[in-house]
């Protein structure tokens, strides 16, 4: 009778399971008889919260779920949108529910899929990590060498699968897979066609389950399309911004975001941790434009630079301030596009030391022209670089050349004409190019001018760099665009 009420109570009742979870860990024997009872078993394949109090661990201990991560485990709905700030442990719940499901459904696949290799790679790494830290859990798994890394299989008469991917440029390293149950991790960052055409389909066979989870990034999306339209669409909606987390505890997440809010772009704040879409009426590049453009590759670095010999074809440099970083951008010719192959930014730096890296950068890579400013403080610096020998192509910044820089900047993210990878500043500094229209007047006649501008807690560098580079590009005869769709 006293094991009864302890099962009835325990598959009843989460809290109290959270209570005594340490207590059965500490008694492995005990624990695993206790998982042998049917009845226990029946609640943990009813329940994915008690499963994860009771089998998954932390590095911290316990996996205990937070209210607002209950109620998504014990979700059964079979569509389900999440749109969240960062640093709420949305990654360990959407582990949690992938490893119930595989484990309590036998023979299902589960398929992780985010933005790039990387990405998908924090969500598996989570998976695996609360796997193996349960001998329960980890003795059913099929230790194959090598083959932990992307996928995790597990025994019979379990015989499911995890596995996580990348989608590939087009969706081709994912194309023709089927899926149980397919997790999409940072799912406003996924190309819209990909989701379309070819995530959609591998459920449709397996009347599968699609969880959609991102921070916000862009309204044109399925993503963002299935939150705004979640009731239509028959999705669970869920809106988790970064403030409802009270990790480690209230105090010390207020603030986190206090000192987060006075750091970075309102805009940006309001999109990475309250998890809400900021108006883009007066951004100069808009998010869709610029998420086209990005594809999963690595920059060189400066080591790499050092030490091995590359082929680009166009450079810009912005020497900046003294308040302000310098910036040198790489870009190579593929065809009709330019890709953004190297950055470099230094805050602080001497002129003299940034021109001796680009001429040891120009011995490396042999680029056609290099774009510099020589407003202000850049004459001399252009002459000390030509004097190197450098192919220098020195562009005076008046009002109208900006605009021109920044229009045909415009121009090469909204045709397609650029290749860029999704570097953390550059992206900010993408995002964050304003435009306004101000009046001009000479005290008789009053005018209007458009004007770029760039809040102050960023910089706009590495932006204007590669606006230099582009400028460069299209000038040379061998450099010409042509219109990618």
């Amino acid at each position: 009778m006293e094991q009864e009420t302890f099962i009835n109570r325990l598959t009843a009742d989460l809290n109290y399971a959270s209570s005594v979870a340490d207590t059965l860990w500490q008694h492995p024997k005990a624990f695993e008889e206790l998982m042998r009872d049917q009845r226990v078993l029946q609640a943990l394949k009813d329940d994915p919260a008690l499963f994860s109090v009771l089998l998954l661990r932390l590095p911290t201990g316990m996996f205990k779920p937070l209210p607002f991560q209950t109620d998504f485990l014990r979700d059964q709905n079979k569509r389900i949108v999440i749109c969240s700030g960062r640093q709420i442990g949305k990654t360990t719940m959407a582990a949690a529910k992938a490893i119930w499901y595989a484990f309590m459904h036998p023979g299902v696949t589960v398929l992780i899929v985010s933005k790039a290799l990387r990405q998908s790679m924090w969500m598996f790494d989570k998976v695996r990590d609360m796997i193996f830290w349960n001998p329960i859990l980890k003795r059913e798994v099929k230790i194959r060498l090598g083959t932990t890394r992307t996928k995790i299989e597990f025994k019979a008469p379990i015989n499911s699968k995890i596995v996580a991917l990348p989608p590939g440029h087009e969706g081709d390293t994912i194309r023709g897979l089927t899926a149980n149950m397919l997790i999409l991790d940072e799912a406003n960052f996924i190309k819209p066609e990909i989701i379309t055409s070819v995530c959609t389909p591998m459920i449709t066979a397996t009347d599968g389950y699609l969880i959609m989870i991102s921070t916000p990034e862009y309204a044109e999306h399925p993503f963002m399309q299935a939150f705004y339209r979640a009731k239509e669409w028959g999705y669970s909606r869920y809106h988790f911004p970064s403030s409802i987390a009270p990790i480690p505890t209230k105090e010390a997440r207020e603030q986190f975001l206090n000192e987060q809010r006075s750091q970075i772009p309102e805009e940006e704040y309001m999109r990475e941790y309250m998890a809400v879409l900021p108006d883009e009426s007066d951004q100069l590049l808009s998010s869709k434009h610029i998420h086209a453009c990005i594809e999963d590759y690595s920059l060189i670095n400066e080591n790499q630079l050092l030490e091995h010999r590359f082929h680009a074809d166009y450079g810009g440099y912005d020497p900046g301030g003294r308040k302000d970083p310098a910036a040198f951008v790489v870009l190579k010719s593929e065809g009709p596009a330019a890709r953004l192959v190297f950055i470099r930014e230094k805050l602080g730096e001497e002129y003299g030391s940034f021109s001796a890296f680009i001429k040891l950068a120009q011995d490396r890579l042999q680029l056609r022209k290099i774009a510099v400013d020589r407003s202000g403080l850049g004459q001399p610096i252009v002459e000390d670089l030509v004097n190197m020998g450098l192919p220098i192509e020195p562009i005076t910044i008046t009002d109208k050349v900006r605009l021109d820089l920044f229009r045909w900047l415009t121009v090469c993210f909204e045709q397609r004409k650029l290749i860029i990878t999704d570097d953390e500043k550059l992206l900010l500094q993408l995002k964050s190019l304003k435009q306004r229209y101000a009046k001009v007047t000479d005290g008789k006649t009053i005018t209007a001018r458009r004007e770029i501008f760039h809040p102050p807690n960023v910089h706009d560098d590495i932006v204007f760099a590669l606006a230099l580079a582009l400028y460069v590009m299209k000038k040379q005869p061998e450099g010409v665009f042509i219109s990618v769709h």
